[in-house]
C-alpha cells in the first residue's frame, strides 16, 4: 500500500492494480463512457488523461443527464464513472440503472457501500472542511492519482508521490511575489480574466467556480480560441488577465504564442505563468512565472499551489 499525503489529507493507493487496457481489449469495448459530477470542474483534465493512455474515444455524461435525460450508454462502451462521498448516492442511482457488471466506479473517499468486484476503490481522504478550496483542488489531485492507478501508470504514480510535495513547496516560494501583485491589482478592480488551453482550460473553470465562491472577486475563464470572438475587446490597461501557458506541447506553441501577443499588444495586465520550454511567451507580460516543465499529463497538477495561493491572498485582502 502506498500513500500521497497533501494538504493535511492523505490517498492510500493500493499496490494490485487493475488492467484497464487488457479489460477494454478482451471485452472489445469500442469507447469509454465517462459519467461524472456535473460540479467536476477538472472533468476535461480527467478525460484527457483517459483519452491519452486508452487512445479510445471519450463518450462525457454528467450524472444528471444520465439519470434524467435519458442519455445511453452503447453496449459497446465501457462505463467508467468518477465518483466522491459528496456524489455518492448519483453514483448508486447510476449504477442501478446501468445493470451492468462491467461497469467501473473509481472512487475518491471513505464510502464503501457502492464497491462490486469491478470498483476500484481507493482509501480514504479525510478533508475535514469540504467547502474549502483545499477540498476541491486537492480532490483534483486524488482524482488525477486515481486515474492513473486504474490505467497502471505506476512511473507516473511514483513520480508523484517522491516529487509532487517538494514541487508544491517549490512553487510556492517561486510564485509568492508574482501572487502578490497580481492579488494586490485584482482586489483593486475587483475583477479577473483568465485564459488556457486544453487540459489547463478546465483548472481555469475550476479556479473561476472557487474564487467567485470564496471572494468578491468577479472571476471569468475563457479557452484561448474564444478570444477573439469578443473577449479580447475587454482587455486593456485596467483589466487583470492571468494566462495559463503551462503546457509545453509543440503543436500548442504557435496558439499559445499567438494569443499572448494579442493580449499584449492590447496593453492588458497580462500575468502569464509558462515553462522554461515557452520561456518568451512571458517576454511583453507585466508578470511572468515560470514553473517545472514535466510530463504533460501530470502539468496542470503544477498549478493547484498557485491557485491556493490566488485564493488566499484575493480572500484576506
Amino acid at each position: 500500500m502506498r500513500s500521497l499525503s497533501i494538504f493535511n489529507s492523505t490517498i492510500q493507493i493500493p499496490d494490485d492494480s487493475f488492467n484497464f487496457l487488457n479489460y477494454c481489449t478482451a471485452n472489445g469495448f469500442e469507447t469509454v463512457t465517462f459519467i461524472h459530477s456535473e460540479s467536476n470542474y477538472a472533468i476535461a483534465a480527467l478525460r484527457t488523461l483517459v483519452d491519452r493512455v486508452v487512445r479510445k474515444p471519450i463518450i462525457p455524461i454528467p450524472f444528471k443527464d444520465f439519470l434524467h435525460a435519458g442519455f445511453p450508454v452503447l453496449p459497446n462502451s465501457l462505463p467508467l464513472i468518477v465518483s466522491d462521498d459528496n456524489v455518492i448516492e448519483s453514483t448508486r442511482l447510476s449504477l442501478a440503472k446501468l445493470n451492468r457488471s462491467d461497469a467501473i466506479v473509481c472512487h475518491i473517499g471513505s464510502e464503501q457501500s457502492c464497491l462490486d468486484q469491478y470498483t476500484t476503490y481507493l482509501f480514504p481522504t479525510n478533508f475535514v472542511d469540504v467547502s474549502s478550496p483545499d477540498y476541491l483542488l486537492g480532490h483534483f489531485i486524488f482524482q488525477f492519482v486515481g486515474l492513473l492507478h486504474l490505467l497502471e501508470c505506476n512511473d507516473l504514480i511514483s513520480f508523484i508521490i517522491s516529487s509532487y510535495p517538494q514541487m508544491i513547496d517549490l512553487i510556492k516560494k517561486r510564485s509568492l511575489s508574482f501572487i502578490t501583485e497580481l492579488s494586490t491589482v485584482i482586489n483593486e478592480r475587483q475583477h479577473l480574466l483568465i485564459i488556457a488551453r486544453c487540459q489547463e482550460e478546465s483548472f481555469a473553470k475550476m479556479l473561476e467556480y472557487v474564487l467567485n465562491a470564496t471572494t468578491n472577486v468577479m472571476c471569468s475563464a475563457i479557452g484561448g480560441g474564444e478570444l477573439k470572438h469578443g473577449p479580447l475587446a475587454l482587455i486593456d490597461e485596467h483589466m487583470p488577465v492571468l494566462v495559463l501557458a503551462s503546457n509545453s506541447e509543440n503543436h500548442l506553441q504557435p496558439k499559445l504564442s499567438n494569443m499572448t501577443h494579442q493580449l499584449t499588444a492590447r496593453k492588458g495586465l497580462i500575468g502569464i505563468i509558462h515553462t522554461d520550454v515557452n520561456e518568451d511567451l512571458g517576454r511583453n507580460a507585466w508578470l511572468t512565472l515560470k514553473i517545472p516543465s514535466i510530463n504533460p499529463i501530470l502539468q496542470p497538477l503544477l498549478l493547484i499551489p498557485v491557485a491556493l495561493q490566488l485564493i488566499e491572498f484575493t480572500h484576506n485582502e
